[in-house]
């Protein structure tokens, strides 16, 4: 652990975290963002034609958009995967896959469902060093580089056709034969020079230093293993809700999702929870990114009233006529 507590830990970076991340920022509370990757399904949506005052955007357009708004407002960004969470009376400690220790006075949980791992030698270590989760956030930095992509559905094929123009080549790796994903997407992705799909593969190893270097790559049946030199992986194959590590650190029902009450809260006081990992009944992005901003301004409520101060929240009062 280093450096002082963060006021606030928003995990999760969909609409619900992001929307909370400006909004804690902007009450000029010390924020820290812990997610996998950046705008979780919603990065993965085409085109958005239902958030209101926004006749039609991209999905990943939109996620980005509100990440500038978060850094804008001074939040901070570590990527990595919550493991565990250890509570006092004042202060929560959150652990990471990766091995680092977050401290915050509140959490708000606001992850919806997680990327899935490649579940293979290597691949911890390297998380963020050359592997990611995310074609969004990292897209930007492989200018000439050889990367791979792992997966066949949309996702995949679209992360690759995001890094084509800016990479010297792209392998797409896929265990199966067929790819999943729309066929204009897969013609489009087939009609570029610079990519090569290798069918019927998995990754069997993330090799490397400091970062990505190799990949082991085997055969989906029999055969013999090869080395692919890369410099980054870009892992796309689905999402998984995991709530498994919050057992003993808040109440959930009988579907794994997290119970709050109308303000965000959860059983366990200073932690707060927003967005499709709640018992909510409707999850779309407009509503998480909604119930982000109420998980904000109620975390930001619970640490004026810890320091006996006044939380004044709205500037208008009820007057009996």
């Amino acid at each position: 652990m280093e450096g002082a507590p963060f006021d606030v830990l928003v995990i999760g970076a969909g609409p619900a975290g992001l929307a909370a991340a400006m909004f804690t920022a902007r009450r000029g509370l010390r924020t820290c963002v812990l997610s996998k990757d950046i705008g979780g399904q919603a990065a993965l949506t085409d085109t958005i034609e239902n958030y209101p005052g926004i006749a039609s955007v991209s999905g990943r357009s939109l996620v980005e958009t509100m990440r500038g708004q978060a850094t804008r407002d001074g939040a901070d960004w570590q990527f990595g995967e919550a493991i565990s969470i250890v509570s006092d009376a004042s202060l929560h400690l959150v652990r990471t896959a990766e091995g680092t220790t977050i401290a915050a006075r509140t959490i708000i949980l606001a992850f919806g469902l997680t990327p899935n791992d490649l579940d293979c030698l290597g691949e911890a270590p390297l998380r963020g060093r050359g592997l990611y989760y995310s074609a969004v956030a990292d897209a930007p930095m492989q200018d000439g580089k050889t990367v791979a992509v792992v997966g066949g559905g949309n996702a995949a094929v679209t992360a690759a056709l995001e890094l084509a123009p800016r990479a010297a080549r792209v392998y797409c790796i896929h265990r199966r034969e067929e790819f999943r994903a729309e066929q204009v997407l897969l013609d489009r992705l087939l009609a570029l020079p610079n990519v090569v799909c290798c069918r019927s593969t998995v990754v069997a190893e993330v090799r490397g230093d400091d970062r990505v270097r190799e990949l082991v790559l085997a055969p989906a049946t029999d055969g013999a293993s090869r080395v692919l030199a890369v410099d980054s992986v870009f892992v796309q194959i689905g999402y998984s809700a995991k709530t498994n590590w919050l057992d003993g650190v808040v109440a959930r029902n009988a579907r794994r999702e997290v119970m709050i009450d109308r303000d965000c809260q959860t059983n366990a006081p200073g932690i707060f929870a927003a967005g499709d990992i709640t018992d909510i009944s409707y999850k779309q992005a407009v509503i998480s990114a909604g119930e982000g901003v109420k998980a904000a301004l109620q975390a930001f409520k619970y640490l004026q009233t810890q320091a006996g101060r006044p939380a004044v929240m709205f500037d208008w009062e009820v007057k009996t006529v």
